[in-house]
């Protein structure tokens, strides 16, 4: 039997009427997250000492595109994480810091072509861990060259340079809150180790205007 007012199946799945539900869906829930960010930059603000200069400043420093639905401008998409040094010059951000570092190799690249940086941190513990299954979890003798060669590609930028040998969930208590411009997490590759990163170090980046960007999260 056949209820009345219903709408037929062919109606239902017509690829015009499919496009407005999901072209609808999507802006209700973008609106949706982009109020959730707005509240917790807020309470953020708030929290720190400063609630009405720092939701002027947050209004002030962020950029908004009508044509985004309201959606804060953020970091400008790439393919490569070799652009990033080009993106945060342009950005106009000083600060950063790198979360995993083994040889050095992306550090290498990235302050190459972020000229104006002014402080680089590196969090690497350099040690054989145990009950830790990764390629990069090298011998004790390994680690130590491995540490050299960091310190010998990151050489020309030595006066930035700033260290720490040590777990990221130890280095993390050396940085005040709202430090950073960037953060790059890349050092342990299991779920709880990227969300403790995630969870400990989101404290330090700056809340209006920092950059944090993960590594692995596939």
């Amino acid at each position: 039997m056949k209820q009345e007012n219903q709408l037929p199946l062919r109606g239902i799945l017509r690829p015009r009427f499919l496009v407005r539900v999901l072209a609808h869906t999507c802006s209700f829930l973008i609106g949706v997250a982009f109020q959730a960010y707005i509240a917790r930059v807020s309470r953020v603000d708030t929290n720190i000492g400063g609630s009405e200069h720092s939701r002027r400043s947050f209004e002030d420093k962020t950029t908004f595109d009508p044509c985004t639905t309201g959606i804060a401008r953020g970091v400008p998409t790439f393919k490569l994480r070799e652009d990033l040094g080009i993106i945060l010059e342009a950005e106009g951000l000083h600060i950063g810091a790198e979360l995993g570092v083994q040889h050095a190799y992306f550090s290498k690249t990235l302050l190459s072509a972020w000229v104006s940086n002014r402080e680089y941190h590196l969090v690497d513990v350099w040690a054989k861990q145990e009950n830790y299954v990764d390629v990069a979890n090298k011998g004790q003798s390994e680690q130590d060259e491995i540490y050299a060669a960091a310190m010998e590609n990151v050489k020309p930028w030595k006066s930035n340079i700033h260290v720490c040998r040590n777990f990221t969930t130890n280095c993390v208590h050396n940085y005040e809150d709202d430090h950073f411009d960037f953060i790059y997490v890349d050092a342990r590759h299991d779920f709880k180790g990227v969300l403790q990163d995630m969870q400990l170090w989101w404290p330090k980046l700056k809340q209006v205007g920092g950059a944090r960007l993960c590594e692995d999260l596939g």
